[in-house]
């Protein structure tokens, strides 16, 4: 039988990974930079973005997206080799941002890492489209 203490450890990286959307919602930016590594690559839309790009370009207008559009995720595959753990996610959202109405499916997988600072976020693929009529 497996401890608690395993099992709590063999999902830390959810936690942070559930940690990094909630402070989305929440606009808390320092509890973001701590999740995210200093060499992360963000992937959305075709673009590739580094820390520095998301931090300075996107972290805003996914904050304020998270804010404003409610969403439900469901994971979908986790899975941990030592110090590196990966999860996919699927999500739908449905509101208004900016004035638009919004009704979207998503895809999220995100790598993360065991690091001195705690599990980490390496990578993140976002993908979204339109919900089909």
């Amino acid at each position: 039988m497996l401890s608690e203490a395993h099992v709590y450890c063999t999902l830390l990286p959810l936690i942070a990974a559930s940690r990094f959307h909630t402070a989305l919602e929440q606009g808390d930016t320092v509890t973001i930079r701590q999740l995210l590594s200093a060499d992360l690559h963000v992937l959305e839309g075709g673009a590739v973005e580094t820390r520095a790009e998301y931090l300075a370009h996107h972290l805003a207008a996914d904050i304020e997206f998270a804010k404003s559009v409610r969403s439900e995720s469901q994971l979908t595959t986790y899975a941990r080799e030592g110090s590196v753990a990966w999860l996919v996610s699927t999500s739908s959202a449905r509101g208004t941002f900016r004035g638009r109405s919004v009704d979207s499916v998503g895809a999220e997988l995100m790598v993360l890492s065991k690091t001195g600072l705690g599990w980490q976020i390496r990578a993140v693929h976002w993908s979204s489209s339109r919900r089909s009529s």
